[in-house]
């Protein structure tokens, strides 16, 4: 059983249901690789949601020593781990690293976004960078999380990002864009206060 309670991996029916109940879409290269540089991130980093790779590709080409988990077997060439990263098990991801010795850089599931958020800290992260819809500030039940959510700063997408469900296969994509508001959102464990907010496009930040 994992974080979806009875909708284990193995039922899913098709990949449409997969990347339905998994929350799964793909993050543009170009927020991905600006991502990168908006803060001065650990030569270590976690991506606890891998999916196909968007992030992880990236960070490896610039010189990143990345770990990857993912709570289902999306098509990815790389090493990663199999693992709820809200469960106990995704302790393993940090084995023989010491806490605060590296970040997180993730793209999770809209609706557990904020256990990402605590359970990275948990285990040991430094810092987190999630990139996420800028509706994510929204909604009352989420309020007394962002007033004590240690965000440093949000990076918001001057360039709306194009994002895709996992199941839309790219000779499908012409002509159907999802373009939705979304930021780079900083949190820091030594972070008090309100964050700042900066703007970002496919040249960096302004």
């Amino acid at each position: 059983m994992d974080l979806f309670g009875d909708l284990a991996p193995l039922q899913f029916a098709n990949v449409e249901e997969a990347a339905r109940a998994l929350e799964a879409c793909e993050t543009p290269d170009w927020a991905a690789n600006v991502g990168l540089t908006c803060s001065d991130l650990l030569p270590r980093l976690i991506d606890p949601c891998v999916g196909r790779g968007h992030l992880v590709r990236p960070a490896i080409a610039a010189g990143y020593d990345v770990r990857c988990g993912d709570i289902y077997p999306w098509e990815y060439d790389g090493p990663r781990t199999l693992v709820d990263f809200l469960s106990d098990g995704a302790d393993c991801l940090i084995n023989g690293w010491e806490q605060g010795t590296f970040d997180v850089f993730m793209n999770p599931p809209f609706s557990k976004a904020t256990q990402f958020v605590d359970r990275a800290f948990e285990i040991g992260a430094r810092k987190v960078m999630s990139f996420q819809r800028l509706a994510w500030l929204e909604s009352s039940t989420r309020r007394a999380w962002w007033n004590n959510a240690r965000c440093k700063c949000v990076y918001v997408c001057g360039e709306r990002a194009t994002w895709w469900w996992f199941h839309i296969p790219p000779e499908d994509r012409k002509g159907r864009s999802q373009s939705q508001a979304h930021a780079w959102f900083e949190f820091d464990r030594d972070h008090s206060g309100d964050p700042v907010i900066r703007r970002l496009y496919k040249d960096g930040v302004a």
